[in-house]
């Protein structure tokens, strides 16, 4: 076994199948281990951005109250513009290019150290995670200025859970805005959110397969923007808050032409129903909904989607 990894590409090939703190653990191991192991945790594994950060420059963090009692950790990068060369930056950004997925939990870094990266992208040229495709932000909106870094054009994965969307109509310091700005090529996103003021649209996201809401606002009209989504195949709508209902009809002469499975739960049964009236889903397949519906109920929703959804194999009320 111990010649085994004594080859790097075998040895690579198993590192592959451990999770990041393993490959941490790997890295103290030896040398020949430790530049395998930190590639592939940064190329294949999920990694902080604090972590990320880091390897730019030593990281301060004090406690900052916010509203009320609560308080956040506000990290400062302890560096300047003068101590950074063009050599630090191009080998700091040889291990940005590496990372594919990335997260942040909480983490807010101050806003002048976020200027301090635009200066540095500005100055030396390079964009910050040319190789992102996938994001994962947990927290509140004190974190958005360091959530901007990692909104870049080669996104097509964002999950979101928090307050994120408080104050989205701010122009172009609302979380929505900057994604309509800066990744328009996401296919996968899961908002979770409590405090969206409006509910959002999604047509901005013509190339969206699968999205999850959950908790926020939800209107008619963003019902209908799914309509400009034509590759949307997976639907799930959950504790939402159906707003500004202005007819019995929803989705009337709305078409989900590439939608196979459609989740509703945990929402009033009038308001799902509003939806889906008039709506043509073609290709749907499977249909989930909350479990209060009686049998009357079903056996009409049953005999309506024959229909509007001719390919309907299959129903469940849960």
């Amino acid at each position: 076994m111990e010649h085994f990894f004594l080859i790097p590409e075998l040895r690579r090939m198993v590192f592959m199948f451990l999770h990041s703190k393993d490959l941490i653990n790997c890295a103290h191991v030896c040398r020949g281990w430790k530049d395998d192991a930190l590639d592939v945790r940064w190329r294949f594994c999920t990694v902080d951005l604090i972590d990320v950060l880091a390897q730019l420059a030593p990281l301060h963090m004090e406690e900052v109250w916010e509203e009320g009692d609560q308080f956040c950790q506000l990290y400062t990068l302890q560096t300047n513009l003068a101590e950074i060369g063009q050599e630090d930056w191009d080998e700091f950004l040889k291990l940005t290019a590496k990372v594919h997925v990335i997260s942040t939990i909480f983490f807010v870094l101050n806003p002048d150290s976020v200027e301090l990266i635009h200066e540095l992208v500005k100055t030396y040229g390079c964009p910050l995670f040319p190789n992102l495709t996938s994001f994962e932000m947990l927290g509140y909106h004190p974190m958005l200025p360091s959530v901007s870094l990692c909104l870049v054009p080669g996104l097509t994965s964002i999950k979101m859970k928090g307050d994120f969307l408080r104050g989205q109509e701010d122009g172009s310091n609302g979380i929505l805005a900057q994604l309509l700005t800066n990744c328009t090529n996401i296919k996968y996103l899961d908002m979770e959110t409590t405090c969206a003021t409006s509910g959002p649209t999604f047509d901005a996201f013509p190339a969206l397969r699968v999205l999850s809401y959950r908790f926020g606002k939800f209107s008619t009209e963003s019902w209908r923007s799914l309509g400009k989504c034509t590759d949307l195949f997976e639907l799930e709508l959950v504790g939402i808050e159906l707003q500004e209902i202005s007819h019995r009809r929803g989705g009337e002469g709305l078409e989900l032409r590439s939608l196979r499975e459609l989740r509703i739960s945990r929402i009033r049964k009038r308001n799902a129903l509003i939806l889906l009236a008039g709506t043509r889903m073609p290709v749907l397949q499977k249909l989930l909904m909350g479990k209060d519906f009686t049998e009357e109920e079903r056996k009409d929703l049953s005999d309506r989607s024959a229909d509007l959804c001719p390919q309907l194999k299959w129903i469940e009320f849960c």
